[in-house]
């Protein structure tokens, strides 16, 4: 019987701690949430064109502004035969949120197995000082880019072409 009593009283002690140390813990729960914004694109309307350019016998430049508007080194270079543009971009994205705009430093225009070099990449946006651009309330944003055009003292004829990039990122 004294055993019993023994055993019953490990058991009663047991329990007793059991319900102590049950009382001493305690848990919390947690939310986990993402938000999904919307991705950050750029889509051409217009390439960038320096119009038709008369081969001089100095090198000079041309340049085209990010308001579309032309000048020359040489004025003589400039023929008025065609028309030139600014290059013109829309970037979409989630409204109010802060990117970033990475524009060239040069390009190699070619025809034939002749070149010009295209550089001084410039913008119609001005960003914050941390070079940060805002995505306006309605999503868009329209981006204009202009450049200057190194033009060779005798530059052969002929249509030349490069392509360049553009790009946005979400900062």
């Amino acid at each position: 019987m004294k055993k019993s009593i023994a055993i019953f009283a490990s058991i009663i002690t047991m329990a007793i701690s059991a319900n102590v140390m049950a009382q001493n813990t305690d848990d919390a729960t947690a939310t986990a949430s993402a938000t999904i914004i919307l991705p950050i694109s750029i889509e051409k309307d217009q390439d960038l064109s320096f119009g038709t350019i008369a081969s001089t016998t100095e090198a000079g430049w041309v340049m085209v502004d990010a308001d579309g508007d032309i000048t020359s080194e040489n004025d003589n270079q400039l023929t008025g035969l065609s028309t030139h543009s600014a290059a013109s971009f829309t970037i979409s994205g989630e409204p109010n949120a802060l990117y970033s705009i990475t524009l060239p430093t040069s390009l190699e225009l070619v025809s034939g197995g002749n070149s010009m070099e295209v550089d001084q990449f410039t913008m119609n946006l001005e960003g914050d000082v941390n070079g940060n651009f805002t995505i306006n309330n309605g999503g868009e944003v329209e981006l204009t880019v202009g450049a200057t055009l190194n033009v060779n003292a005798l530059q052969e004829a002929g249509d030349y072409t490069g392509e360049f990039d553009v790009t946005v990122d979400y900062n």
